[in-house]
């Protein structure tokens, strides 16, 4: 959906952004001068929560290229969407409050 409008934006500044569902709520993580250094940021912050998560609280964990969705033992899932898009792209002010 989103890939299509920032295609061709590769020099521009980027931002990696996170995303919890289902409450769609966003934040801005943090910026950077291109995407390949932006796609290395969200690796990195995707690694990161694989590493501080304890596996002992859920039942499943699985990993896409962006996404982490969680199942817990107790409780209902949810999953955690890392995007890199364009610094002139703000999800969060697209939301509609419920």
């Amino acid at each position: 959906m989103l890939l299509a409008a920032v295609s061709g934006q590769a020099e521009d500044a980027w931002v990696l952004w996170v995303v919890r569902h289902p409450e769609v709520a966003w934040d801005r993580k943090e910026a950077f001068a291109s995407l390949a250094e932006c796609l290395d940021g969200r690796e990195k912050a995707i690694q990161a929560v694989l590493a501080t998560t304890s596996r002992a609280t859920f039942k499943e964990i699985k990993r896409t290229e962006n996404t982490v969705s969680f199942r817990p033992r107790a409780g209902k899932p949810w999953s955690t969407e890392y995007l890199c898009l364009p610094d002139t792209i703000n999800p969060a002010a697209a939301q509609v409050p419920s």
